[in-house]
């Protein structure tokens, strides 16, 4: 389960719609596989930008998405298209970014050990 406000808070992010939900079942970054509750992060790959899918991510019942401000700021048309699906939308400087700044908060919350194999 991923907290929406802790999500939010760790990536440092802004809350562009609220939508209906508090958390997510997981993230997805691939809107094929969407089954429903995930946060679609919308990365840059070699082959494709996740942002060009995650109105579909959106309508295939994701629960919300993660995008780059800037991109959301730059394109209105894409942006309204977002706000129309219901979902929550957060919007960061850097999705990947994002992605490791979560991870590092969540290390830090529960503390684990963390034990390396070479």
């Amino acid at each position: 389960m991923i907290p929406l406000d802790i999500l939010v808070s760790a990536t440092g992010g802004t809350l562009e719609q609220r939508g209906l939900v508090d958390h997510f079942s997981a993230f997805a970054s691939d809107a094929r596989e969407v089954v429903g509750g995930e946060c679609f992060v919308a990365v840059r790959g070699v082959h494709a930008d996740g942002h060009d899918f995650a109105t579909e991510a959106a309508q295939r019942g994701a629960a919300g998405v993660l995008v780059d401000a800037a991109r959301l700021a730059a394109q209105p048309q894409w942006r309204a298209e977002l706000l129309a699906t219901g979902a929550v939308i957060i919007a960061v400087a850097d999705v990947r970014r994002a992605l490791r700044d979560y991870a590092a908060a969540i290390l830090r919350a529960w503390g684990p050990r963390v034990i390396a194999v070479a």
